[in-house]
């Protein structure tokens, strides 16, 4: 089972841009906070250990979700997902998730913790 503290512990030796689409942030602040009983300050914390950056919704990411929603389909059923891929629109930008499949549009940018982190030894 993938460990997400293991993950940020490794991401805070990678020198990489991270960046966690703000999407993403709320679904992780969710299962945080309900799940675990994390305040705002302590996943906040948590982010800042391991120097990853929220990155907005902006207007151009908006369209980017627009192109993925054109070219693949199935819009209402995979909107989250385009939001979230839409921020890895060009390379070298990749999308790291323990969920692939629904991000395969995205391929071969989009890999699970353990492939990233192979990668890059």
């Amino acid at each position: 089972m993938f460990k997400f503290g293991d993950f940020l512990y490794w991401l805070s030796g990678y020198h990489g841009d991270k960046i966690l689409p703000a999407v993403a942030y709320t679904e992780i602040s969710i299962w945080l906070a309900v799940k675990k009983g994390r305040s705002r300050e302590s996943i906040h914390q948590l982010l800042r250990r391991s120097d990853i950056t929220i990155e907005y919704y902006t207007p151009q990411i908006a369209w980017n979700a627009v192109l993925f929603g054109k070219e693949f389909g199935d819009f209402p059923d995979h909107a989250r997902d385009y939001m979230i891929a839409a921020h890895a629109y060009t390379a070298p930008r990749m999308v790291i998730t323990e969920n692939k499949r629904d991000f395969i549009f995205l391929s071969p940018r989009v890999m699970d913790p353990y492939e990233f982190m192979d990668s890059m030894k």
